[in-house]
């Protein structure tokens, strides 16, 4: 593909491209988007994160996290107006993909507030997608999965961030964990998950 677009009408061809089962000519097509029409690529992708095109959707996080941190606040922002789940946890899994080259101060502090909004969702999908956001994130987001852990009204939330605390090597992982093994009411399920995970700390 010719790398000198300059006429709208290739904008056009590029979002075929883009649509197109090849994952070679996808990544091509948003080169060129991301390049030399930066606005509208942003706006088309961010349209398709509650496609129904479960393919459409997964390409359109992949390469709306390409665009750094300058897409933080406008995923925020989507997330923060939509009611719709599946858009939110396509927001989430856009942060995830950012978090993995971006986990610097900076970038915590920009989504610090959307995490707190976050874990106040009713929807299983986005707390789930918040606690992998928090695993991205190491260090940063300990406290706040281990807040997520010891709430164990809530089995799912609490089990998935115990198996993402053992996956975090850290002093206050160990302590929590044991924490949670020293209450003997503690819930069979979120037992053998913190078992399992200070096992896999105390090998590493």
């Amino acid at each position: 593909m010719n790398r000198l677009f300059k006429k709208k009408a290739d904008f056009e061809a590029l979002l075929e491209a883009f649509r197109h089962p090849n994952p070679n000519l996808n990544e091509e097509a948003c080169l060129q988007m991301r390049a030399y029409w930066p606005k509208e690529t942003i706006l088309f992708l961010t349209n398709n994160l509650d496609s129904d095109d479960v393919q459409i959707r997964r390409k359109s996080v992949k390469f709306l996290s390409t665009f750094g941190i300058q897409i933080v606040e406008p995923i925020m922002n989507l997330f923060i107006s939509s009611e719709k789940v599946v858009l939110k946890v396509s927001c989430l899994k856009v942060l995830i993909k950012l978090a993995a080259n971006n986990n610097t101060d900076d970038f915590f502090t920009k989504v610090f507030s959307l995490i707190e909004l976050a874990i106040k969702e009713d929807s299983a999908e986005i707390i789930l997608s918040v606690i992998c956001l928090l695993r991205q994130l190491g260090k940063k987001g300990l406290p706040m999965l281990i807040k997520l852990a010891i709430n164990t009204d809530n089995i799912l939330a609490s089990k998935a961030a115990i198996t993402a605390i053992g996956e975090i090597s850290d002093t206050r992982s160990i302590n929590c964990l044991n924490q949670l093994l020293d209450d003997s009411a503690l819930d069979l399920i979120l037992r053998e998950s913190a078992i399992y995970a200070l096992s896999n700390l105390e090998s590493n």
